[in-house]
């Protein structure tokens, strides 16, 4: 088990409050609302996989990422679309 984490920022780089990041898997998906800084932080279960690769990324419905490979620890960030 582990986590990564998705930030989420506008045109300026400052974190953007509520945003939806949703990482979907071959099998499932997880949804978060990024906190007041800007950051979604996404728990990794066994049961989804030790590491997945994130099949389709996605802020506030707006697809941002494919074949997004994840490891414990890691962070990402992403300008609002």
């Amino acid at each position: 088990m582990g986590t990564f984490s998705i930030r989420v920022v506008d045109e300026d780089g400052t974190g953007v409050s509520g945003a939806k990041v949703s990482c979907h898997y071959p099998l499932t998906y997880q949804t978060e609302y990024t906190d007041s800084e800007g950051w979604a932080t996404f728990d990794v279960h066994g049961g989804i996989a030790s590491f997945p690769v994130v099949d389709t990324l996605y802020i506030n419905g707006v697809e941002v990422a494919t074949s997004l490979a994840t490891e414990d620890g890691d962070t990402f960030s992403y300008t609002q679309p």
